[in-house]
């Protein structure tokens, strides 16, 4: 958007778009309308003006100022490596690259400070660009400036679904101890705003998923399954297992109200105890390409990521193509009377 100077360093490749002035053909090469159907007299009428406007544009003394625009940028087409693999069975299948959106769809400093980069559908339409597209409900986008592009979720791994375990058996002492004691039962509020953001936890059964999560009386319930709490302890296996085969849950209520709050993510350490890292918040444990103490933290690790290539010497961008939409270009028109 800023002006680009004669002698001007740009970076052709990544910072500047080349779009050719439109046609004002109404037909497509193969000769079907560019216009949508019963708008061919309002098409025409746009055709004739914007004629004249080039023209006069054109034409305009070499002293005289010419009009600047506004324009937005397509979300484009991405790039998506694949490569394939063998399943369990030996049946060939495709997978799909998986990359940290930092750098790639959004600048990676940005993640633990903009609020709303992840979007979460729930009327079935998501608005861009002034205009409502559909996207099925439930399944997360990355949307920053011009990009809009769907989000990668996994399931658990092992690792994960060990930590989530001992959350859940230590949840589970606790209730029992206090059941044992007399006194009312308080579930631990860090081990329950854990698992509500990795599971979906609900105060009630609602219909059956794989990774619901709720307690009713002296059960723990994780999907179909039904653990009596006071055995938690005695199903481990079954358990972590069941987790493994579980997709991570993203909750919509924490990206929004409590963007500004720190997470805390349980893990198991090297001594085999519960341990709690903070993250800013949130999102950067969604997304982050390193965890809070600087190390490296792989794509595959991060509950969210992107299927869309990152950027290297053989293939330096991760769109094909995108085109400039100007607005603000109000082109007066008289549409001819309908016969």
């Amino acid at each position: 958007g800023k002006d680009v100077k004669m002698g001007d360093q740009v970076d052709i490749r990544n910072q500047v778009i080349f779009q050719t002035q439109p046609t004002t053909n109404l037909k497509y090469k193969n000769g079907n309308p560019r216009y949508r159907k019963n708008e061919k007299a309002k098409a025409e009428a746009l055709q004739t003006a914007y004629i004249k406007y080039r023209k006069d544009l054109f034409e305009s003394p070499a002293n005289a100022t010419p009009p600047v625009f506004k324009f937005i940028i397509s979300r484009g087409v991405a790039v998506e490596p694949t490569t394939t693999k063998k399943d369990a069975d030996g049946k060939d299948v495709v997978v799909k690259e998986k990359n940290h959106v930092g750098g790639v769809l959004v600048p990676e400093n940005l993640i633990s400070s903009q609020q709303g980069l992840i979007v979460v559908p729930t009327t079935g339409a998501i608005e861009h660009n002034g205009e409502l597209l559909k996207f099925p409900n439930g399944v997360p986008v990355l949307q920053y400036e011009d990009v809009l592009q769907f989000l990668n979720n996994r399931k658990f791994t092992s690792d994960e679904a060990e930590t989530i375990y001992e959350v859940i058996n230590a949840l589970a002492s606790e209730t029992v101890a206090q059941v044992k004691a007399k006194k009312p039962v308080k579930f631990n509020p860090a081990y329950k705003e854990f698992l509500k953001n990795v599971l979906y936890w609900k105060s009630k059964q609602t219909g059956i998923g794989e990774n619901q999560f709720y307690i009713s009386g002296t059960n723990i319930n994780i999907g179909k399954k039904s653990f009596p709490i006071a055995t938690i302890a005695n199903n481990k296996d079954e358990i972590i297992s069941l987790l493994e085969n579980t997709f991570a849950n993203l909750n919509n209520e924490t990206l929004s109200k409590k963007f500004r709050s720190p997470f805390y993510e349980y893990f198991v350490n090297a001594d085999g105890k519960l341990e709690a890292r903070e993250w800013k918040n949130y999102q950067t444990y969604l997304l982050g390409a390193s965890y809070p103490d600087g190390t490296p933290r792989a794509a595959n690790s991060a509950p969210l990521s992107t299927s869309v290539a990152k950027p290297n010497d053989a293939f330096p961008y991760s769109f094909k193509s995108k085109y400039s939409i100007l607005s603000g270009m109000d082109l007066p028109i008289k549409e001819a009377a309908p016969v």
